[in-house]
């Protein structure tokens, strides 16, 4: 993958970090993905590389598995 992309996946799993620290629930989640919906600076391939990032920030986030699969099914919805 090319480094732009790869930039992109972390941001977006940075973001998610972020958000997860902050507030985890869904209403947060919807609130992050909201944002990324709504941008117009980036292109739809840019936002499925955050999207991307969000997944992985999810999987590595010891959430139990019950939340963990709520919120990606969240993010699903939105997009």
């Amino acid at each position: 993958i090319s480094d732009e992309v790869r930039r992109h996946i972390l941001a977006g799993q940075l973001a998610m970090q972020v958000q997860l620290k902050r507030d985890a629930s869904i209403a947060g989640v919807q609130a992050l993905t909201r944002a990324l919906r709504e941008s117009t600076k980036l292109t739809r391939m840019q936002k499925v590389d955050f999207l991307i990032g969000f997944g992985r920030a999810l999987h590595q986030s010891g959430l139990p598995r019950q939340q963990e699969s709520l919120l990606i099914k969240t993010i699903a919805e939105a997009f």
